[in-house]
């Protein structure tokens, strides 16, 4: 493993630079999206950040920085066909973003941002939730994206026409995390309710509305004995399905009175191996 972090890969503030909240590599390695407190989406050239030692690597390194929350920003998402971005934050809107070819037509006059390299513009505000967003997730095939936060909602939204598709009211308590399985079958929710609950899908048409998805997004299971325990505290709970789908790395366990990652196995959603080495709560990991 070769650990890299650049000293100008940040969101700068006046006095000090805001936390990021979320980082995600684009499907095709080019491109780091990160989001923070600042507001803004920013868009990184992974090949910069790779040649971040080298003094004569001269292109750039931001390539883009939007800002269309009126808050702080949890979460970014790039699609799993590379088409879309997607943020969530406190203002409680996900916003979707495009790339679109053509130039950017604003100027960065009188700001401190640099001038834009790719014109990610925003395609769709997504308005379905009562408190902040906490976490997105899409499906593998990009049919479906799925927003949680602190309202307890789950929130389904098409990947095609981004219209709502289902509200699921299942959780007691702030829902702060959402994996997809990678064989699209599935989606598990993680709460503040001590729980990660599943549900089944599957992918909807292009053109499937509310209606048609009255039956679809079921709940299938609900897991709880990781986290009897776990401490209310964190400000995320975000687990990950692994490569091949058999297992479930679950944040914010705890193994007797230790912080933990549980260890779900797919089929009996029983967890027989949890990862100890952290001292306080886990609250998010992810799996390649």
């Amino acid at each position: 493993m070769h650990i890299v972090k650049p000293v100008w890969l940040t969101h700068p503030g006046e006095l000090k630079d805001f936390e990021v909240y979320s980082c995600h590599v684009s499907p095709d390695g080019n491109r780091l999206a990160t989001a923070a407190g600042d507001g803004h989406v920013r868009v990184w050239s992974t090949e910069a950040i790779l040649n971040s030692a080298n003094p004569d690597y001269k292109k750039p390194r931001q390539l883009a920085a939007v800002s269309n929350h009126s808050g702080t920003i949890h979460a970014v998402r790039f699609s799993g066909n590379g088409k879309y971005l997607a943020s969530g934050a406190d203002d409680r809107v996900v916003c979707v973003y495009v790339l679109d070819p053509n130039p950017v037509s604003h100027s960065t006059f009188g700001s401190n941002e640099e001038p834009p390299v790719e014109n990610w513009r925003v395609l769709r505000r997504l308005i379905g939730h009562d408190n902040d967003v906490q976490d997105l997730g899409w499906s593998y095939d990009s049919s479906i994206l799925v927003s949680v936060g602190l309202d307890s909602k789950v929130v389904v939204w098409s990947g095609h026409t981004f219209e709502k598709l289902k509200t699921i009211n299942s959780h007691q308590s702030h829902v702060k995390g959402i994996t997809f399985d990678p064989a699209n079958k599935y989606f598990a929710t993680a709460s503040d309710d001590r729980t990660i609950k599943l549900f089944r899908f599957t992918s909807p048409a292009p053109n499937a509305t509310a209606q048609d998805s009255a039956n679809n997004f079921m709940h299938e299971t609900t897991i709880t004995n990781p986290f009897m325990l776990s401490p209310l505290t964190t400000y995320f709970r975000r687990c990950s399905w692994s490569p091949d789908g058999n297992h479930i790395a679950a944040a914010n366990a705890t193994n007797g009175p230790v912080s933990s990652v549980a260890i779900v196995n797919r089929g009996s959603w029983e967890s027989d191996i949890n990862l100890i080495g952290h001292e306080g709560p886990v609250e998010g990991r992810i799996r390649h």
